[in-house]
Order: structure tokens, then sequence, then C-alpha cells
């Protein structure tokens, strides 16, 4: 009787850490499907960040558009700093925020992103989420298009 209750236990413990895998088992904000559906009634939004920080988080995969888009570089101080802007719709937007979700919150065997990939991507998807989670529909001509801005400073309050 012994020996049928082992095989049986591995054999569950293997099912259920195959069906994690395979389900792609993640710590995505429960807020998230939400934050889609208010970034596809978005127009535009302008989000501006270090290039490199934008390099590393776009979406690198074949069918994607953000792959090939090219921010605009800020002038003065916050060029040479290395700024960039980037003007997104909100598909692209969409398809941004998930693509940034997938790297930052993947987790176990599933998660394809490396330690710094994933926190590159949870910083940025923060970041827009914050945005995001404020945006509320347009009441007059005047009202501006979101942004976001992630230029972390160290020692002094930003203006």
């Amino acid at each position: 009787m012994l020996n049928t209750l082992i095989p049986r236990r591995y054999g569950a413990a293997l099912a259920i850490s195959l069906a994690l895998v395979l389900s792609g088992c993640t710590d995505t904000p429960a807020e998230h499907g939400e934050r889609l559906s208010r970034a596809a009634g978005t127009a535009s939004i302008t989000i501006v960040l270090p290039l490199g920080l934008w390099e590393q988080t776009k979406p690198e995969y074949s069918g994607s558009e953000l792959r090939e888009l090219e921010p605009t570089p800020l002038e003065g101080e916050e060029g040479d700093r290395g700024l960039v802007r980037v003007n997104l719709t909100g598909t692209q937007l969409v398809e941004y925020l998930d693509d940034l979700d997938r790297d930052a919150h993947t987790v176990g065997l599933a998660a394809s992103a490396t330690d710094e990939e994933q926190a590159a991507a949870a910083r940025v998807y923060t970041a827009i989420s914050e945005v995001v989670d404020q945006i509320s529909p347009r009441r007059s001509e005047d009202d501006p298009a979101p942004e976001v801005i992630i230029d972390d400073t160290v020692g002094e309050d930003a203006p």
C-alpha cells in the first residue's frame, strides 16, 4: 500500500507544479484590468523617462509596433541627463502596460525577465499606473493630456 501512495503524491505535486507553470503564475495587481480599460480610452499619453529605461522596457517581440517607436530627446538639462519623450496612443499604452505587467509581476518558473528587467518594468508600471488611475473623462478642450514623468533625483525635493 505504501508503494502506491508515494508515486501518487509525487504525481499530484508534479501536476500542481505543471499547472502553475502553464498558467503563467503572476502577481498581477487586481486593478490591472481596469487600468487597461482606462488606457484604451485615452487618446494619447506622454511618458518622459531616461532613454535607457525606455530601451530596457519597451516590447521587443516582432509583432509590436512599440519596438520601432523612436523617442524624442529632450533639450537642455533634461536632454543632457538622457531624458526622452515617448508619445503613445491609448492602444499602444495598453500593449505597453500589459508587457510591463508580464515582466514585472510574473513569478516562479514562468518568469522570463531578469532581475534587472523585472525591477525596471516594475518601476515604469508603477509610475504609469499612478497616472492612469487618475484619468477621468475629458470635460473641456483645455484638459491636458496625461503625462508620466520618471525622473528620480536624490537629495532635494522635486519642484
